[in-house]
């Protein structure tokens, strides 16, 4: 082993260099050790994924083509290949317990937004906000799980399209009941900021599918839109996924596949939108990302 008495750091490097090191005993024997990095959620399911990817591998090569297609079909409401989400799908069984492989569904992949309502004399929204501009991570070009800081200008330019896939089991609890999905868009109009909403009723009682709110022949500056979903006097279940906000030819959804509810986010030294925001909760609801049961 080498000895080193004496060593010397460009001035550029010195934070890196001590954050990355920590000081052994210096009295009786001097030396510096590298820190242990704590790998994020993310990152240590990334090295999960990757250590049963040959058993997963293995079992895609023994699907015919017919199943290799639903993957595929599957995949494209997820912008993914049907390999790429059979990989993120089975691996997630495997590291779980869970027997089998899925049947591929072409309303949910992988995970989706679950909401437990178990208090039915309430008021609950869900709901994602778009502002003019927003800061929004984008993926470092030649990295796996580096991200960036972009700032998003968002010009709304109608129709607009609110879509969504959603399965619901939902049973009345109060007088006043409603099940709704909104878009509420602040804008400038003839006398100033005004508002104005969009409201569909979503069915209490219904197995995964698919709706859309059109936006349409709205002629005003759009300041501020938001997506939501509303719920009061109802308790039990419903989940969603597949969120599409369209407008100007792009789908502008923030966490489009539900994957992200309830991770926590770390520190970029700006500003991000949450992809869902939960608002007015009172005990008696939750809201997290979940691998659904069918």
């Amino acid at each position: 082993m080498a000895l080193i008495d004496g060593f010397s750091i460009a001035p550029e490097n010195e934070e890196l260099f001590f954050k990355a090191i920590r000081w052994g005993n210096r009295f009786v024997n001097t030396r510096l050790i590298s820190k242990e990095r704590p790998l994020s959620r993310e990152a240590k399911n990334d090295v999960i994924n990757t250590s049963v990817l040959p058993q997963v591998s293995e079992i895609w090569n023994g699907l015919t083509e017919e199943e290799k297609t639903l993957w595929v079909n599957a995949a494209y409401w997820a912008g993914q290949t049907g390999y790429n989400l059979f990989v993120q799908d089975t691996s997630y069984r495997i590291n779980n317990g869970i027997a089998g492989i899925a049947v591929p569904n072409e309303y949910h992949q992988y995970k989706v937004v679950r909401v437990d309502i178990t208090q039915g004399n309430k008021s609950y929204t869900v709901s994602q906000v778009h502002n003019k501009q927003y800061y929004k991570l984008t993926k470092v070009t030649g990295t796996q799980n580096q991200y960036k800081p972009v700032l998003i200008t968002e010009n709304v330019t109608m129709p607009m399209y609110f879509r969504f896939n959603l399965k619901s089991n939902l049973t009345k609890a109060a007088t006043v009941s409603a099940f709704e999905a909104r878009v509420e868009i602040d804008f400038i109009g003839p006398d100033g900021y005004d508002q104005t909403a969009y409201t569909f009723n979503v069915p209490i009682n219904t197995a995964w599918d698919y709706f859309e709110i059109p936006v349409e022949g709205f002629e005003y500056e759009v300041l501020t839109y938001a997506i939501i979903f509303r719920v009061q006097g109802y308790t039990g279940v419903f989940e969603y996924d597949g969120i599409e906000i369209e407008h100007s030819s792009q789908n502008w959804a923030f966490d489009s596949n539900c994957d992200t509810v309830g991770y926590k986010q770390k520190n970029y030294g700006v500003y991000i939108p949450l992809a869902w925001y939960e608002v007015n909760f009172y005990k008696g609801i939750e809201v997290v990302s979940v691998y659904p049961s069918e």
